[in-house]
């Protein structure tokens, strides 16, 4: 039985950044390869040149057209990857242009032949820092730098031993300036990745300063105080069995999508997606002053979206959906927190488990939006608020005052 693997989201999109780059490389090397061969025909057809095509130079260059499209099958053999590939193909950008170039020694000058020998090496060097690997610039330096070895072994000495000694040193200068290019694309791309990652649960800000503060997503936690929002679907659970699943799914996903963008929009954190439910946190990272009043601003823009959203679903013949949200302001415990083989960037807390009971308290009261009284005094204005009074909750002795948000007038049952 075989074993798959799982690898992460930034080494699949590394491998397939890694095959675009061969395949366009490919493109590069086969429209040299084409123009050369071409130019080659025409002079020993039609002689336009003062210089004479050596009599190997059309089987030769034929010969590496033929490798080239050979490789092209290896290339394009199927969806699997091959990690080896970029060797092998990096390895061969220099011995089949140095190779040639052994074939057509005893007819160039050796001023040419050293020239384009050099040229061709710390070319193959360049395009192998392309290739998201410092090992493959390294392993291509090695072989381009003794590549200039033999090629300069053929030409009459002096002249050899000094191009080849200069040979050389430019192939370890352009290796160790490849291998540092090659490492900075590999970061770039990295961080790229975990940017598009981040932003799928973060707003812009957010994301910036996970990125410029790594230690955020390291295995430790910090306190603070933030508000948290939960919002749940009403009859949801009764609402899907009149369903097909693939209907239950694309509803779910057109919901968490646009309740999602409602609390990334405030600057809000996408904790979690429960069910039909989705737990937004604000204040847990950036500026924290007011948290409060984007967490309930988020919260009027979810009630108004799902006005538009429901015009939606009518359209597509789908029932409508009403919406409860539930704010608490508190002291909670934010960071990385799991095992090492899985983190989750999450906030822990009595916060988190009373903002979830203020939202169920929503249907009790029959109303859409409940604040807690700590997120009601951290509010600057508590115009639209009204109390709706002292209750107990699930699994707490101390009682908790709620109030509504009234909501916009827009808003629609």
């Amino acid at each position: 039985m075989t074993t798959i693997t799982p690898i992460s989201q930034f080494e699949a999109a590394r491998r397939l950044q890694e095959t675009r780059v061969e395949r366009w490389l490919f493109g590069a090397r086969q429209t040299v390869l084409g123009v050369i061969t071409s130019m080659t025909l025409i002079n020993t057809v039609i002689p336009i040149s003062p210089i004479p095509n050596p009599p190997a130079a059309l089987p030769t260059l034929l010969l590496l057209n033929s490798a080239s499209l050979l490789l092209a099958l290896l290339l394009w053999r199927g969806s699997s990857y091959w990690p080896a590939r970029k060797y092998l193909f990096a390895a061969l950008e220099v011995l089949l242009p140095q190779g040639a170039l052994v074939l057509l020694g005893a007819a160039a000058p050796p001023l040419v032949l050293s020239t384009f020998a050099v040229g061709l090496a710390l070319a193959a060097i360049i395009l192998a820092s392309l290739r998201y690997a410092v090992g493959v610039v390294v392993s291509t330096g090695v072989l381009a730098a003794f590549s200039q070895v033999v090629i300069m072994g053929i030409l009459p000495p002096p002249y050899g031993v000094v191009a080849g000694s200069i040979a050389v040193a430019l192939c370890i200068l352009v290796t160790v300036s490849a291998a540092y290019g090659a490492t900075s694309l590999v970061a770039l791309h990295q961080q790229a990745v975990l940017q598009a990652q981040l932003a799928r649960f973060l707003a812009p800000e957010l994301v910036n300063e996970l990125l410029t503060n790594p230690a955020l997503l390291a295995q430790q936690t910090r306190a603070c105080v933030a508000t948290v929002l939960f919002a749940d679907i009403r009859g949801f659970t009764a609402l899907s069995e009149h369903l097909a699943p693939h209907d239950v799914v694309a509803l779910l996903n057109l919901f968490l999508t646009e309740m999602g963008a409602a609390i990334t929009a405030q600057h809000g954190m996408v904790d979690k997606y429960i069910g039909d439910a989705i737990m937004g946190v604000f204040g847990a990272t950036g500026d924290s002053a007011t948290h409060a009043a984007r967490a309930v601003q988020a919260a009027q823009a979810m009630r108004e979206q799902l006005v538009i959203l429901n015009r939606q679903l009518h359209t597509r013949g789908l029932p409508p959906l009403d919406l409860g949200i539930g704010i608490h302001t508190g002291a909670l415990v934010v960071g990385a927190i799991g095992s090492p083989l899985r983190l989750d960037y999450t906030v822990i807390g009595d916060t988190v488990n009373l903002a979830s009971r203020v939202e169920s308290l929503t249907r009790q009261f029959g109303v859409p939006i409940l604040l807690s009284t700590e997120t009601r005094d951290a509010l600057d204005s508590v115009l639209g608020l009204r109390e709706i009074g002292t209750t107990e909750v699930k699994n707490r002795r101390q009682l908790v005052t709620v109030w509504a948000l009234d909501p916009p007038t827009t808003d629609m049952k």
